[in-house]
């Protein structure tokens, strides 16, 4: 007689691995599937334990392949500034929760859209002066490339007009800075804010209440990227304590702007927590306009974006993990960024054609079909944020590149239809970290509210199938680790969520509501947070 410690029966279990492939019931043994099939092949079997799922759903854990934890644990204690409308509102907000704060402490506020604001621009340092004069402010803008402090923070950080000619700080027309601040501009002042995270105790019991807010929508896996600039994996050694303490919920794939030590390389570690890619920035944002544009922007005429690197030195930064045996993955938003991005990868794989490098595009956000060829002649694969074309840029887009451009803005489909695997994220805290909100983005490209009728360029949407295969096998593909997860497989981690609603059944309009009853991890039930 077979024994198994597990055994689930009596629900709809998809298993990913081929579409519409549905069974009944699976074991589990030592934390893996051990056989998936109908109920009647499990009668002969023993088990520790048996639990009906009740005719609920089972789909593979979820995976997130773009997901900044720091980040996200910082905004939990951050005044949300994500449904300002005006200046004066984020002058309230801010105001509101400086009456809270002890003179000279520290203001930090994040996911700002000055697209929705009346003024249609980002604050600047005076705007933040008439929150508080008395306390340090710093803002964000919600695609965490474009910040705002006040002129205390400014004045703290060193921050003067003399000292500082780049184009990444802007100024009044006198020549004084204005505070705002645009991709690293902001380090000198993220560098002296009190880091919540600063002491171990309340670094592990934030990231502990995180990682179990995201297990409960059904997250068992994220690729954790670094966050403001200068941050890396400092985190690392935190996750291990938690995991060593038993509160580690989610399986970590790490990534780092920074080249890893000790000779590191993609994969060193284990199921739980693993090295994952170096990352590199191409280009800015399109809501900051710095994404680099092989033409000027359609709304702002003579600005083309930025390169962050000469052709040469994104070859050399690449060539260098490339040798070291790591991953790459590439920020990428702008077509000149994606096109900057698309020759590294080819200079450095045509010179030493590795057998499977899985290059990692990350966003191509907007592209052109000559791209698209040479991205599907690449060891290459895109992470892409299906939320993005749920968000305000679907509103904003047409404007910002023009029409014939947007036709390329977030071109899901046409990736998928040339061979160009995809893998799905969040980008949060830029969208939210709930997979069935990005599924419902993928299927719909419509905001939550609905619009546009009939979708945001409706040829580009993908089907119900397409769009959970970027969070689960596509995503463990990204990081090595399809062999041992992203199906409900024989052999494979028990990662799994039960769902009561079928996602192939109901109208693809409601992804966005499907509630996650239960999240398992190695074949053990996740507690709710």
């Amino acid at each position: 007689m077979k024994c198994a410690d597990k055994i689930f029966f009596g629900g709809r279990v998809y298993t990913m691995a081929r579409e519409g492939e549905c069974f009944e019931a699976f074991a589990v043994i030592g934390g893996r599937f051990a056989a998936v099939g109908s109920e009647a092949s499990f009668k002969g079997w023993d088990a520790a334990e048996r639990i009906d799922l009740g005719g609920s759903t089972v789909l593979p854990g979820m995976i997130d392949s773009h997901l900044h934890l720091s980040i996200f644990a910082r905004t939990l204690s951050e005044v949300y500034l994500g449904d300002c409308r005006s200046i004066g509102e984020v002058v309230q907000k801010l105001s509101e929760r400086a009456s809270t704060v002890s003179e000279g402490g520290w203001i930090v506020g994040g996911s700002l859209d000055d697209e929705k604001l009346i003024e249609r621009r980002m604050p600047n340092r005076l705007d933040l002066d008439l929150a508080s004069s008395n306390h340090p402010i710093l803002i964000s803008r919600c695609c965490l490339h474009m910040h705002a402090a006040n002129s205390l923070a400014m004045d703290l950080a060193g921050l003067t007009a003399s000292n500082e000619d780049s184009g990444l700080f802007e100024t009044f027309p006198d020549g004084t800075l204005n505070g705002i601040l645009r991709e690293t501009a902001v380090s000198s002042v993220i560098n002296i804010i009190p880091d919540i995270c600063a002491r171990s105790s309340d670094a592990k019991n934030l990231l502990a209440r995180t990682l179990a807010l995201m297990s409960s929508r059904g997250l068992t896996g994220i690729h954790c990227l670094p966050g403001y600039p200068g941050e890396s994996l400092d985190r690392f050694s935190l996750l291990q304590e938690l995991r060593r303490e038993g509160r580690l919920p989610i399986r970590l794939y790490m990534c780092s702007s920074e080249y890893p030590s000790f000779g590191m390389s993609t994969g060193f570690g284990d199921d739980m927590l693993r090295y994952g890619f170096y990352k590199i920035f191409s280009d800015g944002s399109l809501g900051a306009r710095d994404a680099a544009m092989l033409n000027a922007y359609s709304d702002d005429p003579g600005n083309s974006g930025t390169l962050f690197h000469t052709q040469e030195e994104l070859v050399s930064l690449m060539r260098k993990a490339y040798d070291m045996d790591v991953q790459i993955g590439i920020h990428a938003i702008g077509d000149r960024g994606v096109e900057a991005a698309i020759s590294a990868f080819e200079a450095v794989y045509r010179e030493n054609e590795k057998k499977d490098p899985r290059f990692r595009l990350i966003h191509a956000s907007v592209t052109n079909q000559e791209q698209i060829e040479r991205m599907k002649r690449l060891p290459l694969m895109i992470d892409i944020q299906p939320a993005f074309a749920t968000s305000a840029d679907i509103d904003w887009m047409d404007a910002r590149v023009g029409p014939e451009r947007a036709k390329y803005a977030y071109p899901f489909r046409t990736f998928i239809d040339n061979g160009v695997l995809l893998a799905g994220g969040s980008d949060c805290p830029v969208e939210t970290f709930d997979p069935f909100f990005g599924i419902y983005g993928a299927v719909n490209r419509q905001a939550a509210d609905g619009h546009p009728e009939g979708g945001f360029y409706p040829q580009e949407r993908l089907s119900v199938y397409e769009a959970i295969s970027l969070y689960t096998k596509n995503a463990a593909y990204a990081s090595f680790e399809e062999s041992i997860k992203g199906t409900v497989e024989e052999g494979k981690l028990a990662d799994f969520i039960v769902i009561k609603e079928d996602p192939f059944e109901i109208d693809p309009k409601r992804l966005k509501d499907i509630e996650v009853e239960k999240t398992y991890l190695g074949g053990e039930l996740m507690p709710k947070p």
